[in-house]
């Protein structure tokens, strides 16, 4: 009698953790289709409207990946337990982004904070894919108990990393901002160009006035001296 209570308990348990391991199957190929491209997208210098923290962000997430490494090898490795007390030592960092303060990032920095994201929730996915090849045939029930209580604290760090990820792809998908900030740099680059054309031309017709010694008189481009017009830039 025991014993049969005892076999359904543990397949009740297995089949908790058959959800849990759907979960993380959702959340990653999630996240793939988040991504999905977005690398080769656009000019290395177009340039987006960051959160300012978001670079601290994912340093913090990034540092806290590395501190579990241990117990990403024992879970991985089905010691459960030992992976599951390596992780209550250690806390999740705050991820979220900052509203208000925003720095300028071009996509090329920006694509560089995502892949170091990413290469975090590959890490988690391939420590979850150990994880479940090693319960196949598991049946001892405080083995399965500590599976599910380390899976649930990967879930908590799998999801602040698919955040993060969300959140700086939302901004590289943003296609407006980065052709607003850059239609800004172009316009200031077609004044250069406009203003060193006329610079250009009263220059010639200085040259063209003393060649044929013709007096300097007050013209229309004597509008056109010699300040400084880098303020127009």
């Amino acid at each position: 009698m025991y014993q049969e209570a005892s076999e359904e308990s543990v397949g009740k348990k297995k089949g908790i953790i058959k959800k849990i391991f759907e979960w993380f199957a959702k959340l990653f190929t999630a996240i793939k289709e988040k991504i999905s491209g977005i690398f080769h997208k656009g000019d290395d210098d177009d340039e987006f409207e960051v959160p300012a923290n978001a670079p601290k962000v994912v340093d913090a997430l990034e540092k806290h990946v590395k501190s579990i490494k241990m117990a990403l090898v024992k879970i991985k490795s089905g010691n459960f337990g030992g992976g599951l007390a390596d992780l209550l030592k250690t806390v999740l960092p705050e991820i979220t982004f900052a509203a208000g303060a925003v720095i300028i990032m071009n996509r090329k920095n920006l694509a560089k904070l995502l892949k170091r994201t990413d290469d975090m929730g590959k890490e988690i996915e391939d420590t979850v894919d150990g994880a479940e090849s090693e319960l196949r045939n598991v049946n001892d029930e405080n083995t399965i108990d500590d599976a599910q209580k380390s899976l649930n604290s990967l879930q908590m760090i799998a999801q602040a990393i698919s955040t993060v990820i969300s959140n700086i792809a939302k901004i590289l998908a943003n296609s407006k901002v980065g052709k607003a900030v850059s239609a800004a740099k172009d316009k200031k680059m077609v004044i250069r160009c406009w203003m060193e054309v006329y610079q250009e031309r009263r220059r010639e017709w200085k040259n063209i006035f003393k060649k044929n010694n013709l007096p300097l008189e007050e013209s229309v481009y004597d509008y056109f001296d010699d300040d400084d017009y880098s303020f127009y830039y």
